[in-house]
């Protein structure tokens, strides 16, 4: 029983934020949230402004990509973080209320709670936000705390000489609120995930701590709604609408149809090269005029349509070199040259553009 584990000579000790024999988990999760940010660091990821590229292809949790197939996202997201204001904060809490509880639940039970709070937290986040970039460990920083309140109504003998590190959570926990009110970038969903995740695993534990239920059965119905939570991304993710996999199908279309127009280019010595080209440009300028704009959000569709205003200009530049090979008098210097000034200020947004949002 989890009672067993707390000895009265650790009564003395639990206010020692030191790892210990009885605080050893949390610790190992820190340090290795410490060593992927410098990883991230030293491979060239701004340490105060990351790139959203960078964090995506570092493994946040994005519904596009989970939809794709990349379920993993919903575990590593959580050792993501969006700079070291953002580390700090959430590994300052997860260290003190870590502190509380694995003494309390065991290492065990301290895995399989954060393991829930992680996955209902990233799988709130893929239900409720459709191309936002989610990234850091309040998910399961909520869930602890959320465990932690349910445990304060059920063992307060525990805590009566915690008042202080409370307090310390406390100050920080509104630090986090006041954070997130300003910052239209944090995850909502993802710390009310966590929260409740928290508390019902805090619910099934404490029949342990009271020794009204062993531990065995309490674990596997935690691990089982684990893995119901993971099947409801196969069972309802499907339904979901998925503006930014739209887009990115469109770019993969379009890109490609790009790529090969400008390989046509290379060849413009023959006249038949540029209307190949030509043909591939109207498919890029198809798949974006067969694309539903309707869900999507008008930072996409202005990029959208800015690819479609270049492919168009293209065309007009391959035109107007064949109207030169022809040396009919239909070629102007002028317009060319205007075209051409033009495609290079849009190419810059069609590269841009060529980025996961």
């Amino acid at each position: 029983m989890m009672a067993a584990r707390i000895r009265p000579e650790q009564r003395k000790l639990r206010l020692n934020l030191s790892p210990s024999t009885h605080f050893w988990f949390v610790p190992l999760i820190v340090v290795s949230e410490i060593i992927l940010f410098i990883a991230m660091f030293v491979s060239g990821v701004d340490a105060l402004n990351p790139d959203p590229i960078a964090l995506y292809e570092w493994g946040a949790n994005q519904r596009a990509a989970v939809l794709e197939g990349q379920l993993w996202r919903l575990v590593t997201a959580p050792f993501i973080h969006q700079g070291i204001f953002h580390l700090c904060i959430n590994l300052i809490g997860f260290w003190l209320v870590g502190r509380i509880l694995e003494p309390l639940l065991g290492w065990k039970n301290c895995v399989l709670l954060l393991f829930f709070s992680t996955i209902v937290s990233s799988v709130c986040s893929f239900f409720w936000n459709p191309y936002m970039l989610s990234v850091g460990a309040s998910g399961m920083v909520y869930g602890m705390i959320g465990a932690l309140f349910v445990l304060l109504f059920t063992k307060s003998s525990y805590f009566k000489d915690l008042v202080p590190h409370l307090f310390l959570l406390l100050v920080l926990f509104i630090m986090q609120w006041v954070f997130s009110t300003f910052s239209p970038q944090i995850d909502h969903a993802a710390h009310i995930g966590g929260a409740l995740a928290g508390m019902i695993a805090g619910i099934l534990l404490t029949l342990s701590v009271r020794h009204i239920a062993t531990e065995t059965p309490i674990r596997a119905i935690i691990g089982f709604m684990s893995l119901l939570t993971i099947g409801s991304v196969f069972i309802f993710g499907k339904d979901l609408s998925n503006p930014l996999g739209t887009y990115q199908a469109t770019s993969k279309v379009y890109y490609s149809e790009l790529f090969r127009a400008n390989q046509a280019w290379m060849n413009r010595e023959d006249t038949a090269a540029f209307q190949e080209g030509i043909e591939h440009l109207n498919l890029a300028k198809r798949a974006i005029a067969q694309t539903n704009l309707t869900d999507m959000p008008g930072v996409l569709q202005v990029r959208l349509q800015r690819m479609d205003l270049y492919a168009a200009m293209k065309k007009k530049q391959f035109g107007y070199y064949c109207d030169y090979l022809k040396e009919d008098g239909t070629f102007s210097v002028d317009m060319y040259k205007t075209n051409q000034a033009e495609l290079e200020v849009l190419e810059l947004d069609v590269l841009e553009a060529k980025k996961i949002p």
